[in-house]
């Protein structure tokens, strides 16, 4: 089922355009990865899709129903949630508090808002960190609290922007993980990330941004060995035959192999 459907999304700031023309769908249970260079435009996307940016041009639906002229607020309530990659936890309050907070969107009754709250933070592992308080967090603490706030507005897509930045290897994998349990749940992911062992891992399509248009779009060997995106990450366009080969075997041998930047 599609979850998300952008259509030629635009979006400037004064004289830069920084989305022109983006095309993006999501399906249920299927996890997209947004890449691009720095300044490419993929958290203004974020933006637009979530309504903290109104787009210039172009239409975006959740399950059908139009959001590009809806509120955060309204979007949320329909099922979709954004998380940051800075963590602003409210301060003075603990962990359970916080993620009760994003609960209420759907449950403003405290008691049954505390339920729900205890409920997603076993979900993503993190119960042990109920009583804490949310500003003495670890960044890995914060990533993962961030995570189960948003999953307590009950959504049906999730928007994560370079949850993954920072974090050890450990850290990593274990966040990894919560996206593969969300997505085998039937959640619909869009995730920002750097990290092209991370894309090709997580990602089941994968949108490649740069100067605010998509250059490449499919499966993440299928990108990886696109000319246009190896061109955008490098600085030069590769070989003519050693793309042909490259697209041929499914694979980008000697392309892009490490941090997206």
């Amino acid at each position: 089922m599609m979850l998300l459907e952008a259509t030629g999304v635009s979006k400037a700031f004064g004289g830069l355009q920084a989305l022109k023309g983006v095309d993006l769908q999501v399906r249920r249970g299927e996890i997209v990865g947004v890449i691009g260079p720095n300044g490419a435009g993929k958290t203004t996307l974020f933006g637009c899709l979530s309504g903290f940016h109104r787009s210039d041009a172009g239409q975006v639906t959740l399950c059908g129903e139009r959001i590009d002229r809806s509120q955060p607020h309204d979007i949320c309530r329909l099922g979709m949630a954004r998380t940051f990659q800075l963590v602003r936890p409210f301060q003075g309050m603990t962990v359970l508090e916080n993620v009760m907070v994003a609960a209420m969107v759907r449950h403003p009754a405290t008691a049954v808002a505390r339920d729900k709250a205890a409920h997603v933070l076993e979900r993503t592992g993190i119960v042990h960190l109920a009583g804490r308080d949310a500003s003495g967090l670890s960044l890995a603490d914060l990533r993962a609290m961030e995570v189960a706030r948003a999953l307590a507005t009950e959504p049906q897509l999730l928007l994560l922007d370079e949850m993954l930045a920072g974090l050890t290897p450990v850290e990593a994998e274990q966040m990894h993980e919560r996206f593969l349990s969300l997505r085998d749940d039937g959640l619909g992911l869009l995730v920002i990330e750097h990290s092209v062992p991370t894309v090709t891992r997580l990602c089941d399509q994968v949108v490649v941004l740069d100067f605010g248009q998509v250059i490449a779009s499919g499966t993440s060997a299928h990108v990886l060995a696109n000319a246009r995106v190896q061109e955008a990450y490098l600085g030069k366009r590769p070989a003519r035959s050693g793309v042909k080969a490259a697209d041929e075997a499914g694979a980008a041998p000697g392309a892009v192999t490490g941090a997206l930047t």
